[in-house]
């Protein structure tokens, strides 16, 4: 819109001079602006790529057979780390590892799993075994130490049935009682879950009555 103040040829000349000191700072925005957003964009489709590519190799890996499981798995860790697909398959390894009787193997993949994975359903998995592992191997202080965490996202029951045995293995049968009658809270009865905890719960109040 014209000034009515000033005649054309000072309206242009305002207009130079006010380009002049700002110009260069409204390009400079907008390519940021441009660059932000394509940036956006790439990133986008590239993680997308990523997952796409990983769950295509972790369906790979659900079917291997012999050996190729370890490279595969392997794969999926070193090359897919920020995919929820590479610490499920460090849970594989590690699986596939404590059937083998390489506890120290699985122990190690577990132990990747809970430092590099972001899911619960991948972090809290692995806690729970290398409690379990740690157990097994006369280690309760440490497996101890592992349960010991502020939220269990939806993992009560496992949590405080790996409490109860805990406590079993160090001579706390109250303990150990109080744990597994608090595991079945918020378990269906009759599934086989809740059998093995009733199955356990049983135990120590036989226990505890001796």
């Amino acid at each position: 819109m014209i000034d009515p103040r000033y005649s054309e040829d000072e309206q242009a000349e305002r207009l130079k001079e006010w380009w002049k000191k700002n110009g260069t700072s409204i390009i400079f925005g907008l390519v940021i602006g441009v660059g932000a957003i394509a940036g956006v964009n790439y990133w986008r489709d590239y993680t997308q790529a990523q997952s796409e590519s990983a769950s295509n190799r972790f369906a790979q890996l659900m079917s291997s057979q012999d050996g190729d499981f370890e490279i595969i798995g392997s794969e999926l860790m070193q090359d897919y780390t920020a995919t929820p697909y590479a610490g499920l398959a460090a849970l594989f390894l590690a699986k596939e590892k404590y059937q083998a009787g390489e506890t120290e193997q699985a122990a190690a993949m577990l132990r990747w799993a809970l430092e590099n994975s972001k899911q619960a359903g991948v972090q809290h998995p692995a806690r729970l075994r290398l409690a379990r592992l740690l157990l097994e191997q006369g280690k309760p202080e440490q497996a101890e130490k592992l349960a010991a965490v502020q939220s269990y996202d939806g993992f009560v029951s496992e949590y405080q049935e790996l409490r109860g045995d805990i406590a079993m293995a160090t001579g706390d049968v109250e303990g150990a009682r109080s744990a597994y009658e608090e595991a079945l809270r918020d378990i269906t009865p009759g599934s086989a879950y809740s059998n093995l905890l009733v199955m356990k719960l049983d135990h120590a109040i036989g226990n505890t009555s001796e």
